[in-house]
């Protein structure tokens, strides 16, 4: 039988005896490949604890250049960075969004139209701290007010879930998530002047599939509302 040179313990090269008939010789050539391929990525590595992994390198390389304000507004810059442009609020600590649901197990979700996507957005009541004046606004506070303000309701107590990014490759603006218990409605909330908000109050039971009519019917769901759905049930 005709053979083929191959050296070990390169796949692919002279020296050595391999077999192309031998399905075995494949086997430990493909083992060999994806031996070096894993030994080299270094993007992630495991631990010796179980279901846990560690960043250890991203290999990408960083801009240091300084940010240079291209335009800017009463709310928003336009910021250059290197190759990179993206928004930031110049006077903002940051969002905050409400995971909130009432002693009738409804969470509480406010409608309004966004200008940026041209129709109406179905969120989680939100908004950023800071923007009433005091650039030291704490972010609980930021959020009590918001939840007044949107849907006039009060809460007894506050919990802070998780802070995350709201499009990272386009703006550096954080949000910090909260859950409020104990609700108590103060209001018909829809809002500050110039705001024209709808307040729903959703049955956690009935909730994906009003999301999923209203998506339908044409409006937009902010990807957080899916997020609240499992901290509405913890």
């Amino acid at each position: 039988m005709n053979t083929i040179k191959l050296q070990p313990p390169l796949p692919f090269g002279s020296g050595g005896e391999f077999l192309l008939a031998n399905p075995i010789h494949w086997k430990n050539i493909a083992r060999f490949v994806f031996n070096r391929l894993f030994n080299r990525a270094s993007c992630l590595y495991y631990s010796e604890e179980p279901h846990r992994a560690k960043v250890k390198s991203m290999n990408v390389k960083q801009d240091d250049a300084d940010p240079e304000v291209l335009a800017s507004t009463r709310y928003l810059e336009l910021v250059q960075r290197g190759h990179w442009s993206f928004a930031r609020r110049p006077n903002s600590r940051g969002a905050v969004a409400i995971v909130a649901v009432n002693c009738e197990r409804k969470l509480l979700l406010v409608e309004q139209f966004r200008v940026p996507v041209d129709g109406p957005v179905i969120e989680l009541p939100a908004g950023l701290a800071g923007d009433t004046g005091d650039p030291d606004e704490p972010l609980q506070i930021a959020a009590e007010r918001e939840l007044l303000e949107e849907t006039g309701y009060r809460a007894e107590s506050w919990t802070e879930l998780a802070t995350v990014t709201s499009s990272a490759g386009m703006t550096n603006e954080q949000v910090t998530i909260f859950r409020a218990k104990g609700l108590q409605k103060e209001s018909a909330g829809g809002g500050v002047d110039g705001e024209q908000i709808t307040v729903h109050e959703i049955l956690l039971d009935e909730l994906e599939n009003w999301l999923r009519e209203r998506a339908v019917s044409g409006s937009m769901i902010d990807g957080r509302v899916y997020a609240a759905i499992h901290w509405a049930n913890t």
